[in-house]
């Protein structure tokens, strides 16, 4: 279960560093970069917690994520 948000939030962060890296937007670039952040130092305490606690983290091998992203609709 905590691997799975594990993988969760991972796929989100892939999501939005994509997403950051496309914008045209300066705005949209630095929202984005903020969003990215936060939910990269997130997964790296989840991570650390998850592996405290089980002693065991299942880091999946691959992670899919949508590259036909629109990213003015991410407003």
């Amino acid at each position: 279960m905590l691997s799975t948000i594990f993988k969760t939030y991972k796929e989100a962060e892939l999501y939005l560093h994509y997403a950051h890296l496309k914008t045209t937007s300066y705005a949209q670039h630095n929202a984005l970069g903020s969003a990215y952040d936060t939910v990269a130092s997130l997964n790296d305490r989840l991570a650390e917690n998850l592996y405290r606690v089980t002693e065991d983290l299942e880091i999946p091998e691959t992670f899919t994520i949508s590259t036909s992203i629109e990213t003015e609709s991410i407003a």
